[in-house]
């Protein structure tokens, strides 16, 4: 077996014994399945079976956990490709109502119940592939066609004019959002650790973050931590400086983003949509 497999057999040991010894009797109409968390894993043969005193569990590759779907390599790809169904599903709807609606009603329906799907605890899934990216986006622009019935016109000139942003921009200001939270006292628990301001100079004034050391793309680059950073870095300063929340979302409305510059997404933005 590889070593990694050998290291997580030996973790599923240990949860046995631990199980055994404060003689914890396993409850198997709470849990039914457990996840492996690996980058190793590649297929079928990643598989194992956790027996505990009366019951008998086995490894999954993913798992839904309060409305996320979890892979066991931390992906979410599935989970972003379930939400373009449900999207999809409800997009359909749209376009059928839109001849009975006006333009506010349907704009009301498109912001409050479909691109709330884009938003919810977006933290976990927002990593996801480029391409999957996109493929939020045109549902997003799909939704703002059958709003204003409008067919030919552009991606940008219907979003302009509905005032909504590309879903990558949502996503960046709703996690700049969320740094703001975090650095003042007032975000989730579990985000707080993550950011911490750097040394102060004469151009940051002490507003910008410390950048973390990475050593991989897909758990370094690709990480809020360091992704955040970024972001917040783009910041004017005046931005950094909001004494309230309010003030803060306020000077976010004319942000316009950071760009990825790897070759996926330049291939992405110069074909798509």
């Amino acid at each position: 077996m590889h070593s990694n497999g050998t290291t997580l057999t030996t973790a599923c040991n240990v949860a046995i014994t631990w199980f055994t010894n404060i003689q914890m009797q396993a409850n198997p109409d709470k849990f039914q399945l457990f996840l492996v968390l690996s980058p190793f894993q590649k297929g079928a043969d990643f598989q194992y079976v956790l027996d505990l005193p009366g019951t008998q569990l086995q490894s999954v590759q993913q798992a839904p956990l309060l409305g996320i779907l979890i892979d066991n390599q931390l992906k979410f790809n599935n989970h972003v490709s379930n939400i373009i169904k449900k999207c999809n599903f409800q997009l359909q709807t749209l376009k059928r109502l839109s001849k009975s609606m006006g333009v506010t009603a349907k704009l009301t329906i498109l912001r409050s119940f479909i691109a709330s799907n884009f938003s919810y605890c977006y933290h976990i899934w927002i990593f996801c592939s480029v391409v999957l990216k996109d493929r939020l986006d045109k549902m997003q622009y799909r939704g703002v066609r059958y709003v204003y019935d409008d067919y030919d016109s552009s991606y940008e000139a219907l979003h302009g004019k509905a005032g909504m942003d590309s879903i990558e921009l949502l996503l960046q200001k709703t996690m700049l959002v969320e740094i703001y939270k975090c650095l003042n006292g007032i975000g989730a628990a579990y985000l707080a650790d993550l950011f911490r301001y750097g040394r102060a100079s004469t151009r940051s004034k002490g507003k910008n973050l410390q950048v973390p050391r990475v050593d991989s793309a897909l758990y370094g680059l690709h990480s809020i931590r360091y992704h955040g950073t970024l972001l917040w870095e783009a910041l004017p300063n005046k931005c950094k400086s909001a004494e309230s929340l309010e003030d803060f979302k306020l000077g976010l409305e004319s942000f316009t983003g950071i760009k990825c510059k790897c070759r996926a997404c330049k291939f992405i933005n110069s074909t798509s949509i």
